[in-house]
């Protein structure tokens, strides 16, 4: 038993030696889903020295994660039906036709996301959850199961990668990360992206082709994006020289292509659908729209880099870095990109000085092991530079694959937790790899948590979750109203909730009010100027119009609008403003309206029957 415990160990200590030094032979790449270490009894390793000190790291750092304040948060969060994810009010609130036949029957705006917005697979997996509960709660099953999935995958694929210390790191990284950066919170198209972009590096990492293939046409039915960035990344694996390969390292090139043909022809299938069912409202619009749509401008509804202003690879993807290793929230920039970054400016300079440390020791890597990387380490490092074509010829092509930017968003998050730790790990296990057992163990762990440290992840700090929790009432006597009441207000505030908690129709609301395609964009334009008309309104005549042309059956009001004039975005907020000017000292007949006919006050929130209003005589 010993000398087969000294044999285990000896070969334990060369298949981890940082997943340096790769071997030809076919049988040391072959895929391993949890690791190097399968090809003996797990349970003679629980049994050692080494395995005893790592599980009580690993029940130290799950207890540290469990304690921090932003983890109770967000565990708490799920279970609050009121807690939500801004992004959620577009891409959730259409699906409440789905669990209630009479809700949303006509309503214009969720029929839009349901026929162009909504990928195939996107669909499927919520109609299925929303027959057995509301779509608010079926966003956060899949909050919660998609945060866990991103987790295990990023712990995996580092495992595999760098061993257990490296998969330990990665567990910090990823699951901060994941609170930090909200990359799956509401369930949202999105956050399919990144946790599919995570198992793609997985599958990357292990050579499994196939998996890969599966993956990339899930994509394309999750988020289309993703399936771009799974096409580029097979299309390379399978262009590399043999020995990276993975699965395919023995196949003939008519055979690479068939399957990437294959892959390819149900990716076109999936996305179809899609975009057959968008071309009825009307041509696609992108940055070049902006002359003839403010909407498109500088001060119009996105940033510039949702808007698809090119913008430079490099600070995408380093501002994105920050972002996913720096425990500072993430926070809007003002520079081009507007890929979101780290906090503080002295948190930044940490975060780069430890980039630019890791980029050193990495090279230093390959010159003391001549660049013998192995096949894992090369197919990981593939799919960075996937992410980087993919971002190219998004920039080239837009809008037809989609916002540049979006490649970076969904791939440098599942790289940083897999390829530092890496690093680290590597770096301080080929320093001390003559030392003892403990030593190899202790050190690389070490010099990973003091570099957590000072990138901040002793204290997690994340932006508050939104919550809606003062608005109760409101929302449950709006949801009182008959299936077929309409809403009007607004756009920017209250009223963004109302469909996502209610299920009732609303004229029109800032998260809704999308710009992609021309017919929808006018017609949004149309019910905008309805809202503003109603705004400035010195008697009862744009009420009428918004009872009569829109079937608008109430109209929620924040009182703060009377005394100054709401903002929004370009062409609306100067319309507002100009409306409001051009009417001088009259009385807003707002006021009127909210003592005739009001019927639920909460806060500044007031709720006005326009049946009350507006005499049944006077409607068509």
């Amino acid at each position: 038993m010993h000398q087969r415990r000294a044999k285990d160990a000896q070969q334990l200590h060369s298949l981890t030696r940082c997943g340096l030094q790769g071997n030809m032979n076919r049988r040391s790449d072959h895929p391993r889903p949890l690791g190097v270490f399968v090809s003996n009894p797990i349970s003679v390793y629980f049994t050692s020295f080494r395995w005893r000190i790592l599980a009580v790291i690993g029940a130290l750092l799950a207890t540290w994660v469990l304690y921090q304040e932003p983890t109770r948060v967000r565990l708490l969060s799920l279970g609050n039906p009121y807690s939500y994810s801004g992004d959620a009010l577009q891409h959730i609130s259409p699906l409440w036709k789905i669990h209630d036949a009479t809700l949303l029957a006509g309503d214009y705006i969720s029929s839009y996301y349901v026929h162009a917005i909504m990928p195939l697979f996107y669909k499927w997996l919520y109609w299925a959850l929303t027959f057995l509960t509301t779509p608010p709660l079926a966003a956060q099953i899949v909050t919660l199961t998609l945060s866990l999935l991103f987790i295990a995958t990023c712990a995996c694929t580092t495992w595999r990668l760098g061993g257990p210390v490296a998969g330990a790191l990665s567990l910090v990284l990823a699951w901060g990360g994941l609170l930090k950066g909200f990359y799956c919170m509401g369930g949202l198209q999105r956050g399919f992206g990144v946790v599919l972009a995570a198992l793609m590096l997985y599958g990357a990492g292990v050579g499994n082709v196939y998996l890969l293939g599966v993956l990339t046409i899930l994509a394309a039915g999750l988020y289309p994006a993703s399936a771009v960035l799974g096409l580029t990344v097979l299309g390379l694996l399978l262009i590399i020289p043999a020995r990276y390969r993975g699965d395919a390292q023995h196949w003939s090139l008519r055979k690479r292509l068939s399957v990437l043909c294959a892959i390819s022809a149900f990716v076109v299938g999936v996305v179809t659908p899609q975009l057959v069912s968008g071309a009825r409202y009307g041509e696609r619009l992108s940055i070049e729209s902006a002359e003839e749509f403010a909407e498109w401008g500088p001060s119009g509804r996105y940033t510039q880099g949702d808007r698809g202003v090119p913008i430079p690879l490099f600070e995408a993807a380093y501002t994105r870095t920050i972002a996913a290793l720096s425990a500072e929230k993430i926070s809007r920039r003002a520079s081009p990109d507007d890929t979101g970054g780290s906090g503080t400016d002295s948190n930044r300079a940490v975060c780069t000085y430890i980039i630019i440390i890791s980029g050193l020791c990495l090279a230093l890597l390959a010159l003391r092991y001549r660049g013998s990387f192995s096949p894992s380490a090369v197919r990981v490092a593939l799919f960075g530079f996937a992410m980087m074509v993919s971002f190219i010829a998004a920039t080239i092509a837009f809008p037809l694959l989609y916002i540049p930017s979006r490649y970076v968003i969904v791939a440098v998050p599942c790289l940083v937790p897999v390829v530092f730790p890496w690093i680290w790990t590597a770096t301080c296990s080929t320093v001390v790899s003559r030392c003892s057992r403990v030593v190899r163990v202790v050190a690389p762990l070490t010099l990973g948590l003091l570099c957590c440290v000072l990138l901040g992840w002793g204290s997690l700090r994340v932006k508050p979750v939104r919550s809606a929790e003062g608005y109760r009432t409101l929302f449950a006597f709006i949801d009182r109203l008959p299936a077929n009441s309409v809403i009007a207000g607004w756009p920017r505030g209250m009223i963004d909730e109302v469909s996502y908690f209610t299920g009732r129709s609303v004229l029109v609301f800032e998260e809704g009010h999308q710009i992609f395609h021309r017919d929808f964009l006018l017609e949004m334009r149309r019910r905008m100027r309805a809202v503003i008309d109603v705004y400035g309104a010195v008697d009862i005549k744009p009420f009428e119009v918004l009872r009569q042309d829109f079937n608008v059956t109430h109209l929620l009001i924040d009182r703060r609008h009377i005394e100054r004039a709401p903002s929004y975005f370009s062409p609306f907020a100067e319309e507002i403003r100009a409306l409001r000017q051009s009417r001088g000292n009259q009385p807003l007949y707002l006021m009127e309206a909210m003592q005739k006919a009001a019927v639920f006050r909460v806060g500044e929130m007031v709720l006005i029957d326009l049946a009350q209003l507006v005499a049944p005589r006077e409607l068509k």
